[in-house]
């Protein structure tokens, strides 16, 4: 009768066993995209490779939606990596980079490892503590990050696998003067302001006034 009480609660140890190692396998290998380096000080203009680590899942395809705040940083140029044959990069958005690489039609075996996307040149504009890299990812967006399996299955498609994607966490450290300039700059060019500063009715009646002084010293001479 123990013997008959026993098994059924084994077998049913075993199952959840199974599960958990199962959850766990699957969980270690997610692809995921991350930035290398993922925390580091800026001290001025610093290269961050944009990584695709399909943890072993052979693919072809991969789209990194790089997210930032403006008025921290300007990424200044986007470098194709090599892991894709193609890559290619979008800055039209504020606060984004959409960076896409692929393969050729006839490599249908696809890559799998670990491989540089892209390098983004980074240059800092002001300090701070917190300076968050990150990749726009959820189970609900149609144009964000993803990596796209030789079977053609979005290895980015639910919520939990965008979390095994690592953000890159950074400190800004310049001098206040160069921050100063790189606030006030964008690219080479400075910054202008909004409105040019207007002339008043003061400045109007001293030209005036100049004026007329100087057509009565010319009568004097007459």
């Amino acid at each position: 009768m123990k013997k008959i009480i026993k098994l059924p609660i084994l077998l049913a140890f075993l199952f959840v066993l199974t599960f958990i190692s199962h959850c766990f396998a699957t969980g270690a290998l997610a692809a995921r995209l991350l930035y290398e380096p993922s925390s580091v000080t800026l001290t001025g203009p610093t290269q961050i490779r944009v990584i695709v680590d399909t943890q072993g899942e052979s693919v072809k395809s991969a789209v990194a939606v790089v997210t930032f705040d403006t008025s921290y940083i300007q990424i200044t140029d986007v470098a194709p990596g090599d892991f894709f044959t193609t890559v290619t990069s979008e800055t039209s958005t504020g606060g984004e980079v959409v960076i896409t690489g692929t393969l050729e039609l006839t490599q249908t075996e696809g890559v799998t490892g670990s491989g540089t996307l892209a390098t983004l040149t980074v240059n800092p504009l002001l300090n701070t503590q917190n300076l968050v890299l990150g990749f726009l990812c959820s189970s609900e967006g149609m144009d964000d990050s993803n990596i796209m399996s030789t079977e053609d299955e979005n290895l980015l498609a639910t919520d939990e696998q965008c979390e095994q994607n690592i953000e890159g966490s950074y400190v800004i450290e310049i001098e206040e003067e160069e921050a100063t300039v790189s606030a006030t700059t964008k690219g080479d060019q400075p910054v202008m302001p909004e409105e040019l500063p207007q002339a008043g009715f003061r400045s109007w009646l001293k030209w005036i006034t100049s004026g007329l002084a100087l057509i009565g010293i010319g009568l004097l001479l007459l």
